[in-house]
Formats: C-alpha cells, structure tokens, sequence
C-alpha cells in the first residue's frame, strides 16, 4: 500500500475514534455531575470532597478527639481559657514550617491562651515523633475519625481555630501562620 495511503486511512481511524471517545464522554455527562465548568460556574458534590464551613459564632462541638495516648479528649473539655486549635499532619510542608512559631508563641501567651495541635491524618507514634522533631511541647491530639476536623468545617491544612473561653468559635484561619500573625491575631480576637 503506498504511503500517503497509509496515512490517509490512519488519520481517518484516529478521527472515527477520537470523535466517537468524544461524542460518548459528552453524552455520559449531559446530566452536569460529573464535569465542572468554569470556576465558579458549577458546585461540587459533598459526597466525600472537604468543603470548608464557616462555624463561626457556633459552640465548639460536642466532639471527641484523642490524646496521643489514646484517652478520649472531648473538645468542649478544652475550654476555660481563649483556644487556638491548630490542624496539622505530619507530611504536610506548612504544618513543618508553622509549627516552631506556635510553639515560640505558646513559650510566650501559653498562661492565658490554650494552645492545642489536632492531627486527623497520622498515628500516635508518627505524630509524637514529629512534634518532637520539630520541637512542639504545646497538647498535641488526634482526630481519628475526622469528626471535629469536619465539625470545625477544616477543609485545608494547616487552619487554625480560634475559640473564646466560653466555647464560642470566634474565626478560622486556613493557611500557614507566622508567629506575629498568630500574636496578632490572638490580640485582635482575645483582647485582654
């Protein structure tokens, strides 16, 4: 067969194919739920993807954590003095880069303000081992079964949860946070 044949008829499959692949996966998605448009321009279903809830103004939940020795630690158990929850893993990069400067600033406000590191995502072994080698001290728990990452509307590591003394949740603040950020931010939401 000559070669300009060959061609002919090779890029005429690959149209035939490619157009049926096409018309098949457009047709599979008529009804919008499995295709996103534009940002913005469709919602993504709940089922299974994090979506970060703002539960400000709402009372800590009646959720249990867990200490890294594996006791219950219901989070309203944690109140009495202004909270800050900070969300974290261990493989996460801003987790690593935060984690020192709460710690400087738990060294510092750790009297008036409680701060408490919550990990959904590693064991108890992993997240001791981690803490210590970033040099954390403050409470470190866990959140096993993602209950109050969930319940605090967590969708993005690191976030940190500021709670009133009361068990009010003042703000969240998804992101990594510098000391004086945190400092700023404890002033501004625990005013003295």
């Amino acid at each position: 067969m000559p070669r300009p044949r060959l061609l002919a008829i090779s890029l005429l499959v690959a149209l035939i194919v490619g157009g049926t692949a096409g018309w098949f996966l457009a047709d599979r998605n008529r009804d919008g739920t499995d295709r996103l448009g534009a940002p913005g321009a469709d919602t993504v279903p709940g089922d299974g993807i994090p979506v970060a809830t703002d539960v400000s103004g709402d009372p800590l939940p009646d959720i249990d954590t867990e200490s890294l020795d594996g006791a219950a630690v219901p989070l309203q158990s944690l109140t009495g003095k202004p909270l800050v929850l900070n969300f974290w893993y261990s493989t996460c990069l801003p987790c690593r880069q935060e984690m020192p400067a709460f710690q400087q600033v738990h060294e510092e406000l750790g009297a008036t303000v409680r701060l408490v590191g919550i990990n959904p995502l590693d064991g108890a072994e992993r997240a001791k081992d981690f803490a210590d080698e970033v040099g954390v001290t403050y409470e470190l728990l866990r959140d096993p079964d993602g209950r109050a990452t969930t319940g605090l509307g967590v969708a993005r590591f690191p976030t940190t949860v500021f709670v009133a003394a009361d068990g009010t949740v003042l703000d969240a603040e998804p992101g990594e946070l510098s000391a004086d950020e945190l400092r700023s931010r404890i002033e501004e939401l625990f005013p003295a």
